[in-house]
């Protein structure tokens, strides 16, 4: 923590115990050249002491210093001191026995913050349950001798500790934090109370943050004069609008929109994304806003790479995130993934939504996967296979692979040979014959329609994982994951499968992926040439970061050059008709320009170059 004083000396207070090979513990006075400055004093002790969380100078040049100790040179001072201008402690100061109690943290009472209003008054926020004996949770003020003001009540104060703190022009103070709940009314991270420690009524922030968790919320707060407070800390997201740890708030509690514009992309990564006929993607991933626009882990974008607002899916998914996606004739739309809920109606890891985003209430799996889907497959009757992490649908035990029927039932006519068999299934081919090959953590299998295992498929196949594939025309499949093998030929996570599950020899990698990720979307040009995603760094010796583009003999294409390529993992891709790429996933820059999450790059069949297409996404 610093502060500046009016003669441009800096106090400086942490959970340091030296200052440039000077013994200087927690608390230390700098002059304006960076040196210390001598003629400040302090002896907090050790090891009573703790740490230094804030520092609020007075008008008369005194010092108030707050954090997690328990005694001050000596003397008993609880989590809060009063020093003189030479780092003495101030004995007209005496705060009682003080702090005391622990707001759920698992940690002792502490102050975080600390606010000196101009009538001497002093507000801190901290973790802690009392005050010099008197009930307090999270919130107090004292008055200028250290004795609690038992003017200012804000009944039952904070569920969690009270981090920040910011005083405004007409004597209301914003508190910011990790708390969910103030006086008993839902105020998530953040609320405005009156001089009287009442809740503000003016100041409204409708949901607030995003996950105000014990350690994370708001942990700086600044009141500006014309009415507006900029909030600092841990959170994506403020009354449904994206922003990535920073926000200004308006006077009435609303979001300053115009402070941090949209342009920003996505706030997490991707990990499933499919092209509608019209143009337009939908996108499903771990996020929670698109150019600072809220959208809980699902997003419809324009072919111009804006936000399409007549998909609104209200509150959208909770849990960790969407994982995969399937678009149906009729334009709406299969989603699975590590959820329970959507928009508020349970939704057990799949659900189907109407093309305008909202839930398709005639879609029913009862009580679901009981684990994520991460792969779904459209049959051309209207069933619908799903692959996954789970064991049973709807309570009747599947292994890790399914199919439902159009309404969302389970369909008992497909029954998995041994539903320990698999393990993770992550993605499901379709053959014309009705078979399905399964890419999974256990043996690469072909599968009957219904469901019993495909003995002429051969045994002898990958090494190790598929988790991604793409079924030529002509039967044969490319296979993406973590093997090092196919038989007996070396085969570096990507090959080449005939009909009957051999290797076909006539594709060759080379030394292959040098990657130790296993998911690697698989995309087919209608050229033959094959677009591979994932989070390597060189394709047969020659660098590719995350994306390369494969000729259909298996050698690497020269034409397509990612440049410095993606910095982090590509998750899934989609080839639009005019030959440009669509990816998402968990980077943030395509060949150093910036592309949060997602980006969409050129193809050669109209451009000679690869690189990135301006409209999608400014960021």
């Amino acid at each position: 923590m610093v502060a500046l004083q009016p003669d441009g000396k800096v106090l400086v207070g942490g959970q340091f115990h030296t200052f440039s090979g000077s013994a200087s513990p927690f608390i230390v006075r700098l002059n304006a050249d960076g040196s210390l400055d001598p003629t400040f004093d302090a002896n907090p002790g050790y090891p009573s002491f703790s740490t230094v969380f804030d520092i609020a100078m007075q008008p008369d040049g005194k010092i108030l210093a707050v954090g997690s100790f328990d005694t001050f040179d000596g003397l008993s001072r609880k989590d809060i001191v009063r020093l003189n201008s030479d780092g003495s402690v101030d004995a007209t100061f005496d705060p009682g026995t003080s702090t005391d109690g622990d707001l759920g943290t698992g940690y002792s009472a502490r102050i975080h913050a600390s606010l000196v209003q101009p009538d001497g008054r002093i507000l801190i926020g901290g973790n802690y349950t009392s005050f010099d004996g008197t009930a307090r949770n999270g919130i107090a003020r004292l008055n200028a001798d250290g004795t609690l003001d038992t003017s200012f009540n804000p009944g039952t104060g904070t569920d969690s500790p009270v981090r920040a703190l910011g005083l405004r022009t007409d004597g209301t103070v914003v508190i910011g934090g990790g708390f969910t709940t103030v006086n008993g009314t839902a105020k998530s991270g953040i609320a405005r109370l009156l001089g009287t420690g009442a809740i503000d009524p003016l100041f409204d922030p409708g949901t607030g943050i995003d996950a105000p968790y014990l350690f994370d919320g708001i942990h700086s707060l600044l009141a500006q004069p014309d009415g507006h407070v900029v909030a600092g800390g841990f959170f994506t997201t403020y009354n449904g609008y994206g922003r990535n740890g920073l926000v200004r708030i308006s006077s009435d509690g609303s979001t300053d929109a115009s402070f941090l514009p949209s342009g920003t992309g996505f706030n997490n990564a991707n990990y499933a994304v499919a092209l509608q006929p019209d143009g337009r993607l939908i996108v499903g991933g771990g996020f929670s806003s698109y150019n600072g626009i809220g959208r809980n882990r699902i997003a419809r974008l324009n072919a111009d790479g804006s936000m399409d607002p007549s998909f609104d899916p209200g509150t959208g998914f909770n849990g960790y995130c969407v994982e995969s996606l399937s678009l149906l004739a009729d334009g709406k739309i299969l989603a699975g993934g590590e959820f329970t809920m959507y928009d508020g109606v349970a939704a057990p890891h799949l659900v189907r939504l109407n093309p305008d985003g909202s839930g398709d209430a005639s879609f029913n799996v009862g009580a679901g996967p009981d684990g994520s889907v991460l792969g779904i497959t459209l049959q051309p009757d209207g069933r619908i296979l799903i692959a996954g992490n789970f064991g049973s649908v709807d309570g009747t035990l599947t292994g890790s692979v399914a199919r439902l029927d159009p309404d969302g039932s389970l369909d008992p006519s497909f029954q998995l040979f041994d539903p320990q068999f698999f393990g993770t299934a992550y993605s499901l081919a379709l053959q014309p014959d009705g078979k399905i090959l399964v890419g999974n953590t256990g043996p690469f299998a072909r599968l009957n329609s219904d469901g019993s295992l495909d003995a002429t498929f051969p045994s002898e196949g990958p090494d190790g994982w598929v988790t991604n594939m793409a079924l030529q025309a002509d039967g044969k499949v490319i296979i993406a994951g973590f093997f090092g093998a196919v038989g007996s030929t070396p085969r570096s996570r990507i090959a080449r499968l005939n009909t009957d599950g051999t290797n076909d020899p006539t594709f060759d990698p080379g030394t292959g992926i040098n990657s130790n990720y296993d998911v690697m979307p698989v995309v087919l040009q209608p050229d033959g040439k094959v677009l591979v995603g994932g989070a390597f760094s060189t394709f047969d010796d020659i660098p590719r970061n995350g994306i390369v583009r494969i000729n259909a003999n298996g050698s690497l294409d020269p034409s397509f050059d990612p440049g410095s390529g993606f910095p982090g993992l590509v998750y899934a891709m989609a080839l639009q008709p005019d030959g440009k790429l669509a990816a998402v996933g968990g980077f943030t820059s395509f060949d150093g320009v910036g592309r949060n999450h997602i980006a969409r790059l050129l193809g050669d069949a109209e451009h000679p170059s690869p690189r990135t297409s301006p409209p999608l996404p400014t960021p």
